[in-house]
């Protein structure tokens, strides 16, 4: 079964499935996860692809393209099963955003002047 379907959840995100049904199940989870990256990063506009190849394995892709302020976000994730797909990618887009965050933070502190010791 090829279901090639595209659903926009709002005008910015877009959730397409591949070789399984949609799911109202799968826009809300796609839903949670950005709610749960508002205050990390500000995604201007997310697509998700949720695919499922029987003739691979594992079996279960999910991949995620988040368009951010910056050099975009993307991720891409197997597993044994959708879920667990899902999770792989969200915790690999989360450690992008901490390690990004991480860099920034060191170059700004890099960039600070150097206060002159008093003798």
């Amino acid at each position: 079964m090829n279901n090639n379907m595209t659903q926009p959840t709002s005008s910015s995100t877009q959730v397409r499935f591949s070789g399984l049904p949609a799911s109202k199940k799968w826009h809300a989870q796609v839903q949670a996860f950005l709610a749960s990256m508002k205050g990390k990063a500000r995604v201007d506009r997310a697509e998700v692809k949720l695919q499922h190849s029987a003739d691979q394995s594992p079996g279960y892709t999910a991949t995620v393209h988040l368009e951010v302020p910056g050099p975009d976000l993307k991720a891409e994730q197997k597993g044994a099963t959708l879920l667990e797909a899902w999770h792989k990618v969200c915790a690999a887009l989360k450690a992008t955003v901490r390690h990004r965050d991480a860099k920034r933070a060191a170059a700004r502190k890099r960039s600070e002047p150097r206060r002159a010791a008093c003798a």
